[in-house]
């Protein structure tokens, strides 16, 4: 399946496209300006930004495509370059960090342990 935003939609909103079934499903529906979805490298989520927040989503890919959880906001992109053209983000294949561009940096910043980060401040039982 695959992520987008659709354009002829006429929404800021991220659709789910899955080529083999031919259905795409809308993903998000709020007055918000959603972009720049990435799939978590396990298939289990979809992150997008929204606004100046990025956003994760628990989906379920295994027979066609759903969500399976309320989406919930991981932190703050203020300060990141957004571009309309590209994403200007990455997660890392274990999916324990994200990598951001920033403008005028020279320097990286890498979000490190945020999953432990975020059940520490949910509780474990999420």
């Amino acid at each position: 399946a695959l992520a987008t935003i659709d354009q002829m939609a006429g929404t800021n909103d991220i659709w789910v496209l899955d080529m083999e079934r031919n259905l795409r499903t809308r993903l998000t529906t709020n007055v918000s300006d959603d972009s720049d979805p990435l799939w978590h490298p396990d298939g289990t989520e979809i992150y997008y930004r929204s606004e100046t927040r990025l956003i994760a989503v628990p989906v379920d890919t295994r027979e066609g495509f759903r969500r399976t959880g309320t989406p919930y906001p991981l932190f703050s992109t203020e300060g990141t370059i957004r571009n309309e053209n590209h994403t200007t983000y990455g997660i890392a294949l274990d999916g324990e960090s994200f990598i951001f561009a920033s403008p005028g940096e020279t320097e990286t910043f890498v979000v490190l342990n945020w999953v432990g980060e975020l059940r520490e401040l949910l509780g474990e039982g999420r």
